[in-house]
């Protein structure tokens, strides 16, 4: 059976928020610029100074859990003296996040294939995912912190 969304046609109004498309391999050289200091390969293509402002409390949130404060596009926390960075995004399909420990250069990068509603908790099945990944690779207990 075929499901037609309301959500598409996508138009100009949907690009600033989720107009990259990336694969893995994209997502992953990402990653290591960031870990990097915003070089890859030798090229910069971020400034160490922006990365310091977007990996910055701009906003403390309410949210309880993990996380109190929101950086620029970045949920940010720390949990037993490991700062850990996120950004989580999506679309009815597909879902990404990046998970970041910048001072144990860790990085997880989680793309599933999945329907989901835009009001409903699927999107942080893939960040409860990266999150597990994240913890065990950092040696640290995890009891989840995304979804039921």
């Amino acid at each position: 059976e075929v499901e037609v969304w309301e959500f598409f046609p996508f138009n100009m109004q949907h690009s600033p928020s989720n107009g990259l498309i990336a694969n893995v391999d994209d997502m992953n050289k990402w990653a290591l610029a960031l870990l990097n200091g915003g070089a890859l390969d030798g090229v910069r293509i971020l400034e160490s100074e922006s990365l310091d402002e977007i990996w910055s409390p701009q906003a403390t949130m309410n949210w309880g859990g993990l996380f109190q404060d929101y950086g620029m596009g970045w949920m940010l926390a720390e949990d037993k003296g490991h700062p850990l960075f996120w950004h989580v995004g999506g679309n009815p399909g597909f879902i990404s996040n990046l998970i970041l420990a910048p001072d144990d250069d860790i990085a997880v990068v989680t793309m599933v294939n999945s329907f989901r509603e835009m009001d409903d908790d699927e999107p942080w099945y893939a960040t409860e995912i990266g999150t597990a990944v994240m913890y065990e690779l950092l040696g640290l207990d995890y009891d989840g912190y995304w979804a039921d």
